[in-house]
């Protein structure tokens, strides 16, 4: 990706065109493909070496920018599908989500179940095809994203059209 660097605080003259890696998204992140940006104030304390600039993990500045997500954080890697408020969601899920995982094997999912036994909420198979069905319909929008995820949430969705009707 392209960047203009700050290379040390101070002077206008200190920023550099760089040629950088397109950096890896990681849990709870989304990756922006920036199409314009622009500094604001505070951009221009950090360049200066204000006490703003104390705060900064990078010295690619630009705070105001449009552009389009470019990636989210793998739902097969069971990032952010974690709905919060519900503690059964992280097996149900977990156990959901087994099917889309590289090398899954149906002993994977009788593991969790004992697990989920074992909580004093129960997880039981009525709860965990719930969230498959939920999760099918949550994340079915991630067709150009994820296709293996799309797969996954179309083939559940097919095979319960009748639980969908209403």
């Amino acid at each position: 990706m392209k960047a203009i660097v700050l290379s040390s605080f101070g002077s206008a003259d200190n920023f550099t065109a760089a040629d950088l890696p397109i950096p890896d998204v990681r849990t709870g992140e989304l990756r922006i493909k920036v199409k314009t940006v622009s500094f604001n104030p505070v951009d221009y304390q950090i360049r200066k070496g204000q006490p703003e600039s104390r705060y900064v993990r990078s010295m690619i500045l630009g705070r105001d920018l449009s552009g389009s997500v470019d990636a989210v954080y793998a739902v097969g890697d069971f990032g952010y599908s974690t709905v919060v408020g519900d503690p059964r969601m992280d097996v149900a899920g977990a156990i959901a989500f087994l099917e889309v995982v590289e090398g899954y094997q149906a002993a994977d999912t009788q593991l969790l179940l004992r697990h989920g036994a074992l909580r004093p909420d129960k997880v039981s198979t009525d709860i965990i095809e719930l969230y498959r069905l939920y999760d099918s319909l949550y994340f079915s929008h991630c067709r150009h994203d994820d296709a293996k995820t799309y797969a996954w949430c179309i083939n559940n969705l097919r095979a319960n059209a009748d639980r969908l009707a209403y």
